[in-house]
């Protein structure tokens, strides 16, 4: 959600011609993720583990999305399988991740 509300901030700020916009941090930070990485610091500089923990509080609809939400701090591409559980799609994004 935090990244999601700066990227909604940004927009709205271009479609009103304006430079800037300002987001309250303590709304980020409920997100677990680092903030040097929300400041743009490539995510390649975090470790894995680092990265798999700002998911830590991560609430979602189907058990799954937790580990698909992963997918793009990872940088990884794999095949959405809905019903194959928590725990499957976290092994199979261990394995993308590993490469």
């Amino acid at each position: 959600m935090g990244y999601e509300k700066i990227r909604l901030c940004g927009e709205r700020a271009r479609h009103d011609g304006l430079q800037y916009f300002w987001v309250n941090t303590c709304c980020i930070e409920i997100t677990g993720i680092a903030f040097p990485a929300i400041r743009g610091v490539p995510l390649s500089q975090f470790g894995v583990d680092e990265r798999l923990s700002w998911i830590r509080n991560r609430q979602t609809k189907l058990e799954e999305d937790t580990a698909y939400s992963l997918l793009g701090i990872f940088d990884v591409y794999m095949p959405l399988i809905y019903g194959e559980g928590r725990d499957n799609a976290f092994t199979r994004l261990r394995e993308e991740i590993k490469g």
